[in-house]
């Protein structure tokens, strides 16, 4: 389990240094005061949890096995690792490196190998002495054990190298580090750490570095010596078990291991469960569930997340395993298998709110106006039309007009019929000062704006007025005029039925001349007045679409008429083909041909018809597309992997509501590249700020992402449950490394490429 952080010294001296370290007193670093060095480890104002004794080109068993017992008979917390400081010539001519080599020393007997080996391989007696690359590596051979080799790099690469760094060993230090000959660096100043950090960044190479006291008195530790000040740093702080593979796991995952925060443990997180008997404690960040298929793992999460509900098989998992959980995790975020693909299906990965749904106003306004615009230069030209045949078919031959016993009234056909053409225009003031108003309200101007807001307002208003006054005006004289036909109509009736054959012929006289009349001036109106203008159809820039910028992405929604310049073309597609252009339409002279104009049309119906088909275009254009879009204003890609991709990287893009996330399988649809290389990242940094419960069958998940805490569900050969659980360095009940390599398909081999040089497994 990582939980917290370890602080480890491995760059601390003994009395076997003497004969190098000359200018320094080492006497009193021997076996008989290794209290003096424990003391100052364990009850330090940064107590030390791992440290070894990485003395010039020697090493002491004697005095390990003294430091072992000390550490068994008080008690203390303190791990040991087995290490010596190699002088190594790197490349000929040039300086020799310091290296700090740790061994994976399992008991004494390793130990007391390891001395030997030293000193029967050209024990190096004087100051200067040193290894050469091939005598290291074969004295490395000799000894059989699994080492970490840590060199000292006190400067930056691209500086003054200082004497004993790697970078003045070899022209080739960088190249030493890529390629695996060095496991780390050890700077020695923060000053130090941050230019390497910053080189190893531009090469785009793991930041693996320590730092160590390099004390060589113990009774002044953490200082060099009485006569040194306390370095500003002379500790690492990694997080790892304080085992040799608990620093190798820390070496190979440095992003997740070294140079991070204590995680925060907040309210909502879930701090164990118990199976089969067993308390198993959680993290507060990754936590990967794995085991054999049917072992019951998805059913696990849902017993955690309350999700039973009916299903019989969890409450049976529930009952085999004995699972119980005090205190479950609060408000998680639940992904269960298969749910991203079901809302992959139903387009809902992501909460439809974040789309905001874009305002279509003003283009079906604008549609409405241009469309209406077309049908009124039709409805003209038809008209027209029916005014000259109208024209032709009138006959009217004056003669003289006799009295009538009863007065006759003579009007137009449609003397009560005038439009009121004000109330549109009403209307659409209104809204503007309406939309105006909502702007007003909102928090977002400044005074100044809300003042020019205001004015605008009122001015509008003030034409909204006079405009409203003009259409009641008109609707009163429409409303009178009604009446008028009304009694108009009524004394006709009345008339007729008390006159006589004469009074009728006369009557019927007068409204033959009133209509020839009447078509001569409308013939000669329509033929003088101006056909209008059609209004403009072009698409204003950014209408149609939305963009809601949240967690480092962009979701947008776009209308179909959004990639528009202009929609006449589209508009006019709409028709039938031979009517598929302005001109086209312009031709039409009869309702007959304006019905065949329009898909479906009819004669006595082409004005009703004509909107619906208007209608049915707009409807069509604000149809709308949804699009996610990265920090670089790429389209995420809309496949079911890429999209549960970006779900996983929204949520690492904080803040988010996610205190506690878990997924089952969240690797599902994903390739292994593209787990590799991005899911890997996403899950890696939310679980900075988010507790993570997953259960998998990618081992990239386990190993690569470096999971601070595996529980492994299995069954033995008797059919029993079992539970073995903690962090991949983990041996306490099991090596959770092995479990990893048996389960998971192809869990050996991602083992083997992180720690190939070390043959973990075995």
């Amino acid at each position: 389990m990582l939980n917290s952080l370890i602080r480890i010294d491995l760059h601390i001296h003994s009395k076997a240094s003497q004969y190098k370290d000359k200018g320094v007193d080492l006497s009193e670093c021997d076996a008989e005061h290794v209290d003096v060095l424990l003391d100052k480890l364990a009850k330090g104002e940064n107590p030390i949890d791992m440290f070894s004794v990485t003395d010039h080109n020697r090493f002491d068993a004697a005095l390990y096995e003294t430091f072992y017992s000390r550490i068994y008979e008080r008690n203390l917390g303190i791990q040991l690792l087995s290490g010596v400081e190699f002088d190594v010539e790197l490349q000929e001519g040039k300086p020799a490196a310091h290296i700090i080599t740790i061994f994976n020393s399992k008991d004494a007997c390793d130990r007391r190998m390891i001395q030997e080996t030293i000193e029967k391989n050209g024990l190096i007696e004087t100051e200067s002495g040193f290894y050469s690359l091939d005598g290291f590596e074969s004295l490395l051979r000799h000894i059989g054990l699994s080492a970490i080799l840590i060199v000292h790099q006190h400067s930056g690469f691209g500086g003054n190298q200082r004497k004993r760094s790697a970078g003045a060993a070899s022209d080739d230090a960088i190249g030493f580090y890529q390629y695996g000959f060095f496991d780390a660096l050890e700077y020695n100043n923060r000053k130090v750490q941050g230019i390497l950090r910053g080189e190893l960044a531009d090469l785009q190479l793991p930041a693996r570095m320590v730092v160590g006291s390099d004390c060589h008195e113990w009774d002044c530790y953490p200082r060099h010596d009485r006569n040194q000040a306390i370095p500003d740093a002379y500790y690492a702080e990694i997080r790892a078990l304080p085992t040799f593979c608990g620093l190798l796991m820390a070496l190979t995952s440095p992003e997740t291991r070294i140079g991070r925060r204590d995680y925060e443990w907040k309210s909502a997180y879930c701090h164990e469960f118990e199976l089969c008997g067993k308390r198993i404690p959680l993290s507060p960040g990754l936590n990967v569930l794995i085991g054999e298929n049917g072992s019951g793992k998805s059913s696990l999460l849902d017993l955690l997340c309350d999700k039973q509900g009916r299903k019989a098989h969890v409450k049976g998992i529930d009952k085999e395993y004995g699972f119980s959980c005090a205190r479950k995790p609060v408000s998680p975020v639940y992904v269960q298998q298969g749910q991203l693909q079901e809302s992959y299906g139903k387009g809902t990965i992501f909460d439809s709110a974040l789309f905001e749904e874009p305002s279509n106003t003003s283009f079906e306004s604008s549609v409405r106006s241009y469309a209406g615009g077309i049908k009124s230069l039709i409805a003209e030209s038809i008209s027209r039309n029916s005014l000259r045949n109208k024209a032709r078919e009138t006959s009217f031959l004056p003669v003289q007009e006799e009295e009538t016993f009863r007065f006759t009234v003579t009007y137009t056909e449609d003397f009560a019929n005038e439009g009121n053409q004000w109330s549109p225009r009403a209307d659409r003031l209104r809204t503007i000062n309406s939309l105006l108003s909502e702007e007003i309200a909102r928090k977002e101007y400044t005074e100044e704006e809300v003042e020019k807001l205001k004015k605008a307002h009122a001015l509008i208003e003030e034409v909204r007025a006079s405009v409203a006054g003009k259409s009641d005006e008109r609707m009163m004289t429409n409303g009178v005029k009604s009446i008028i036909l009304r009694a108009f109509k009524k004394y006709e009736l009345d008339v007729e039925s008390k006159s006589d054959d004469q009074d009728r012929k006369s009557a019927a006289y007068r409204k033959d001349k009133a209509t020839f009349v009447e078509t001569v001036l409308g013939l000669a109106r329509a033929e003088l007045q101006d056909s209008p203008t059609l209004p403009s159809s072009s698409v204003p820039t950014g209408s149609g679409a939305t963009r809601n910028q949240k967690n480092g992405f962009s979701f947008v929604r776009k209308t179909a008429y959004s990639d528009l310049d202009d929609y006449a073309d589209d508009f006019l597609q709409c028709f039938n083909t031979q009517y598929r252009s302005i001109d086209k339409l312009l031709e039409i002279r009869t309702r007959e041909e304006a019905a065949s104009a329009i898909p479906g049309g009819k004669p006595d119906s082409w004005e009703s018809d004509f909107d619906n088909l208007t209608n049915k275009f707009i409807k069509a254009q604000c149809i709308t597309a949804d699009t996610i879009f990265d920090g670089e204003n790429k389209a995420t890609g809309n496949t079911l992997g890429e999209r549960a991709l970006t779900y996983y990287k929204y949520l690492s893009y904080g803040p988010s509501k996610a205190d506690v996330f878990i997924a089952d399988q969240p690797e599902d649809n994903i390739s292994n590249q593209r787990i590799g290389d991005e899911l890997i990242e996403y899950l890696g940094d939310l679980r900075r700020r988010s507790q993570i419960i997953i259960v998998t069958h990618s081992p990239l998940l386990v190993v690569n992402l470096d999971a601070d805490n595996v529980i492994v569900l299995r069954r033995d050969k008797e059919g029993s449950e079992r539970v073995v659980s903690g962090c991949l360095e983990s041996e306490d009940d099991g090596s959770v490394l092995s479990e990893v390599a048996s389960i998971l398909d192809g869990g050996k081999e991602a083992i083997q490429r992180r720690l190939a040089a070390y043959d973990a497994l075995n």
